[in-house]
């Protein structure tokens, strides 16, 4: 495969992170979790990684964005920017799932690792690999739920996310035996993990125009809630 360059981002929590390799060779990472919101914050981001590295936007053969589950504003953001520049450049893009970025941080855990974002109200979007083979598919869960599936299996289980870090406390009293986490540097998303997912994609030939790029929210918002409540209340 000719030599080409990847941009890689994530915005689909409160962490901002963005990446940009040369074939499998990283070149820079800037990640940010220092409460600004996306709409502040990505787009500088993104400009202090090309500034930094003396690339311009038009030099990018490809593009990778997580599209999900998440945050529902992170991810508009972080996808809707991505899907423009590669409109504006006319580039290949590839869509990774926020969990499945997530679980790249951990490659090579013997054992179970349980990716989660926080979905508030003790629910998680979570997926579950063993020895890097996916055994549930992507999934908002309650706690309960997803300790009952665990609890079943035989082994640790390495949690990451930011449902990990907020329900450090509920899952250590769960799972007591079997709960370990990942370390801080590894615990939140990170772009070169999507990067990484992403290069994978790439030599499969799976990227896709930008016009197809979906986002996958999993279950519908807090005012869709709503008002699916009072409707079935009709």
């Amino acid at each position: 495969m000719k030599t080409y360059k990847l941009l890689a981002a994530d915005t689909s929590a409160k962490t901002a992170t963005v990446a940009l390799f040369e074939n499998e060779t990283l070149i820079a990472e800037y990640t940010q979790n220092i409460g600004l919101t996306h709409s502040e914050g990505f787009l500088p981001l993104l400009e202090t990684l090309l500034n930094m590295t003396g690339r311009d936007i038009s030099e990018i053969d490809y593009f990778a964005v997580t599209n999900g589950p998440g945050s529902f504003t992170g991810l508009r953001i972080g996808v809707a920017t991505v899907k423009g520049l590669a409109h504006a450049h006319n580039k290949p893009l590839v869509e990774i799932s926020t969990l499945d970025a997530l679980a790249e941080n951990i490659p090579d855990f013997s054992g179970y690792v349980c990716p989660m974002l926080d979905a508030r109200r003790q629910e998680v979007y979570t997926t579950v690999y063993h020895n890097g083979v996916k055994i549930l598919e992507d999934t908002p869960l309650s706690l309960t739920e997803l300790f009952e599936f665990l609890k079943s299996k035989r082994g640790k289980v390495m949690f990451l996310g930011d449902g990990a870090e907020n329900y450090r406390d509920i899952i250590r009293k769960a799972l007591p035996k079997k709960a370990v986490f990942a370390p801080p540097h590894l615990m939140l998303q990170k772009a070169s993990s999507v990067g990484v997912s992403a290069m994978k994609q790439i030599t499969l030939g799976n990227t896709i125009p930008y016009t197809e790029v979906c986002i996958r929210y999993l279950k519908a918002s807090q005012p869709e809630q709503q008002m699916l409540a009072k409707l079935k209340k009709q």
